[in-house]
């Protein structure tokens, strides 16, 4: 496979039927969540995550199976009618962020001529600046339609922020060690962060 790009969306919020004030309020709340890392970090803290599809997200959070989900922005999960059933988000996100990716097979891309791989290149740059400015501009929208329709914003403090990261960062770590893949893909994400003062 060949890599033409990536592009990332606004970091993600959570949506439930019960208060997430804060690192504390993930005790015991049981929320759709996919799984891997999100999952092991989430169980680290307290929560029980749950592996489901989404289409039975709403079923599960209306009969009480489950609490809340873990599926996208605050824009997506509004549009997905997350928020119909949970009137509690946390936003603005802290815990991912959505990121999407576009790849060909490598043969068929080496067929292409330049020209055209120029395109496809100029194509994915274009959308990832797209999306990522959209979505915070769907993201501010949803943010005041919600609130008109009595959903309950939680935006967690600094100090519940860096609890929930350190423990992240230790998921991390325990990740990099799984393949020397994992290890490469580490020591870039800590680079790119340190460079912008991320960590």
């Amino acid at each position: 496979m060949h890599l033409i790009g990536v592009f990332v969306a606004t970091p993600e919020a959570l949506g439930s039927v019960k208060p997430l004030r804060g690192i504390d309020d993930l005790k015991g709340w049981k929320f759709r969540c996919p799984p891997g890392m999100q999952s092991e970090i989430f169980s680290k803290l307290g929560a029980g995550p749950v592996v489901m599809p989404f289409g039975e997200v709403f079923t599960a959070m209306s009969s009480g199976a489950v609490s809340g989900a873990d599926a996208s922005t605050l824009a997506v999960n509004k549009g997905l009618g997350l928020y119909d059933v949970g009137k509690h988000a946390t936003y603005p996100g802290f815990h991912s962020m959505p990121i999407e990716h576009v790849t060909v097979n490598l043969d068929k891309w080496k067929a292409l001529p330049d020209d055209l791989k120029r395109i496809f290149e100029a194509a994915v740059d274009t959308i990832a600046i797209e999306v990522a400015t959209q979505s915070v501009t769907l993201d501010a929208q949803a943010e005041k339609d919600l609130k008109g329709a009595g959903v309950t914003l939680h935006n967690w403090s600094k100090e519940d922020r860096g609890k929930f990261r350190a423990v992240a960062q230790g998921v991390w770590a325990d990740w990099a060690k799984r393949s020397p893949e994992a290890g490469k893909v580490f020591a870039s994400h800590v680079t790119y962060m340190k460079a912008l003062g991320l960590l």
